[in-house]
């Protein structure tokens, strides 16, 4: 696979990898914490040539194949150089004062360069080829409605002959190439609103970063051309780009110009995850050590480390004069290490004063309470391994527990303390039956196992009690070695429902008829009994009964609580109806078809008393009684056992359209309906 399309896969896969570092983004507050051994490795001041010495820098390297060899620039145009791993620093300034060195790159003991931003931001790019001893302009001078590029800011170089370096402000960004060493240079415009392009990598395959306010760049042609890769948070200034197998380190200053030095922090990008540092101060360097342990240094001669990927950090300030202003820092090794600003300053180790910890009790200590412990002097500050920093902690949890304290930075040692507490007594507190709960039920509780002593919330002192309402009973089982633990059990006692019975209609019918009978509703089962027999006749919150007997509902509410209801007669009676309809028509819609407006059509039908007694017709009845009538002229009948009559029924159109009613027969146990329809059809007359 060559190395574009290896770069490509890999910038799909990293691609995803960020999508989901901002999905699962979280901010975490600094904590302090004490890190032994490397802890105490703090800063000294190197002293400078006597024309440099208050001189302001910003950037500084090391060489890897060379570390004896290392440079660094800053305001004024300066460059220092040293040649004996930073003992001693000489001046190999760029011959112009007014330049604002941002970023310096030696690739070997003569081949590097530095670049910046000067009077009326002009950007310039410097090369030297003896080491620094002297510089060449070497400018990109492409005349794009200007003579010099725009606030140049940092440049990286692959080898003595390709590099780029970037320039731009917060609403427009270039990037320069050269691959001649700076002999000639191409540009690349880029307009993402409110980002500044500030640091740049490459690497042999093609590929490459770039950092801008809140994003990253990836470039896979060796920097001809370049995409925004990734928002890392707002639109805050990230001066520089730290990378390392698959790991970022970004130190961030509010706004895209990074114009506020009283608030910024770091961001760390690993394994998935982009975890947030907030300082309060504005940081400005970084610098990798491995995947997981980084430096950064800012404002007001903040310096941090972390060992976990930035999920805490330690601020190593010690020895940094007056909380000068830090801009960059390089270690050459786990141990030793630069970081330039005002001055420049080297890792230092100090001695430890140890100061002595005592706790406020001679007691026997028990799982559950805790202790307070304290340093046996006062100090001006304190670190504890709880991140806590007063003079005196709390603790409830056996384990070794460590201050760090200090009067000045400088002065400082710490010291380390165990506390035990002692195990609490193991019993079981069980309820003989297991819940719910309900009204009326009795519950026993126990505790198990004998060879402790028990103290129940009651005074009691036994094995079990006995409970029958609803509330908090607890226990204490105490050990031989003084130390009790208390346990509780809430015991709740569910309402008992009070299941009733509703018959939807009078409980004595005639034999072929039926009753619906319903009970209370919200209940989780329902079951449906007959009393003679005990027979579990249906289950549902109501149920429809055709047959004589005592019917009773057993419920469960949803807590599980089970009741039964009173008995409800049904009473069955041996008797059917007296009378039928006699009609012949589809459906059994007693049909007049269409009638003309406002004529009257009138039809029969014919009932029949189908029982062996006299039954008497005193009227039917309409439901509407408007389109439709019935001569009440007819009426009162009486009809002998299996006699026929014919009744007559009357239509009249009240509108040009279908008409129904529904005609209703009383009878001995239910009353006979016959619909009625007919359609009124509208009359057409022509005449002269």
């Amino acid at each position: 696979m060559n190395f574009i399309a290896k770069f490509i896969a890999e910038l799909k896969y990293f691609r995803s990898l960020i999508i989901k570092l901002l999905l699962f983004r979280f901010i975490v507050v600094f904590l302090v914490f004490v890190c032994f051994g490397s802890a105490h490795s703090q800063w000294e001041k190197i002293a400078l040539p006597d024309t440099l010495e208050n001189s302001f820098l910003l950037d500084v390297q090391f060489l890897k194949s060379n570390p004896d060899y290392g440079w660094a620039c800053g305001y004024k145009g300066v460059v220092l150089r040293t040649i004996d791993r930073g003992n001693n620093w000489i001046d190999a300034s760029v011959p112009n004062p007014y330049m604002q060195l941002e970023s310096i790159q030696f690739l070997d003991e003569n081949v590097g360069y530095t670049s910046g931003t000067g009077l009326i931001g002009q950007g310039k790019i410097y090369k030297s080829v003896d080491g620094g001893n002297t510089w060449t302009d070497v400018t990109p001078n492409l005349f794009y409605g200007s003579a010099y590029p725009r606030l140049l800011w940092g440049c990286y170089f692959l080898n003595e002959n390709l590099g780029v370096d970037l320039g731009g402000d917060c609403n427009d960004q270039y990037i320069y190439k050269t691959t001649n060493g700076g002999t000639s240079w191409t540009r690349k415009a880029y307009k993402e609103y409110d980002t500044k392009f500030s640091d740049a990598l490459l690497y042999d395959d093609g590929s490459g970063w770039a950092v801008s306010s809140g994003l990253l760049w990836a470039t896979f042609d060796y920097g001809d051309n370049w995409e925004t890769y990734a928002a890392t948070g707002e639109r805050d200034w990230q001066e520089e780009l730290a990378y390392l197998d698959g790991s970022f380190l970004l130190p961030y200053d509010l706004n895209c110009d990074g114009s506020q030095n009283d608030a910024g922090g770091a961001r760390f990008i690993y394994d998935d995850n982009l975890i947030e540092a907030e300082f309060g101060k504005a940081m400005y360097g970084a610098l990798l050590l491995s995947k997981e342990s980084g430096w950064v240094c800012g404002s007001e001669g903040y310096i941090f480390f972390t060992s976990d990927a930035g999920n805490t950090w330690e601020l190593t300030d010690c020895g940094i004069e007056g909380q000068g202003h830090l801009d960059d820092i390089w270690f050459i090794d786990d141990t030793l290490g630069f970081v330039v600003g005002q001055g420049i300053y080297r890792t230092a180790r100090l001695d430890i004063p140890k100061p002595e910890i005592v706790a406020n009790t001679n007691e026997i200590l028990c799982t559950g309470e805790e202790v307070e412990l304290s340093t046996h002097k006062d100090y001006s500050y304190y670190e504890w391994s709880t991140g806590e920093k007063q003079r005196s902690i709390k603790v409830d949890t056996t384990g070794f527990y460590s201050v760090f304290a200090y009067n000045s930075k400088c002065d400082s040692g710490t010291v380390e303390i165990y506390v035990e507490f002692l195990e609490l007594p193991e019993f079981e507190l069980s309820a003989e039956v297991s819940g719910p709960y309900c009204e009326g039920d009795t519950v026993i509780l126990t505790v198990e196992p004998d060879s402790l002593d028990y103290v129940w919330s009651n005074r009691s002192t036994s094995k079990s009690i006995s409970v029958t309402t609803s509330g908090k009973y607890e226990v204490t089982g105490t050990k031989s070695n003084g130390c009790g633990l208390t346990k509780s059990f809430d015991a709740n006692f569910n309402p008992t429902p009070k299941p009733t019975i509703e018959a939807s209609k009078t409980t004595s019918f005639c034999i072929g008829d039926s009753v619906y009978l319903e009970t209370i509703d919200g209940m989780a089962e329902y079951r449906w009994y007959k009393e003679d027999s005990n027979e579990l006749v249906a289950t549902g919150r109501a149920i429809n009964v055709k047959d004589s007997g005592s019917y009773f509902v057993e419920v469960v509410s949803d807590s599980g609580c089970t009741a039964l209801s009173g008995s409800i007669l049904i009473n069955v009676r041996r008797d059917t109806n007296q009378l039928q309809f006699s009609y012949n028509y589809p459906e059994n819609v007693f049909d007049f078809g269409s009638v003309l407006f406002p004529e009257m059509l009138c039809n029969t039908i014919e009932i029949t008393n189908i029982s062996r007694r006299t039954a008497r017709i005193d009227n039917l009845i309409l439901d509407w009684n408007m389109a439709f009538s019935i001569p009440p002229s007819q009426f009162p009948v009486l009809l002998m056992p299996d006699e026929t009559i014919p009744i007559e029924i009357c239509y009249t159109p009240r509108k040009i359209d279908t008409e129904r009613d529904t005609l209703t027969l009383p009878d001995n146990c239910w009353p006979h309906l016959l619909p009625l329809a007919a359609v009124g059809k509208g009359k057409t007359m022509a005449g002269n």
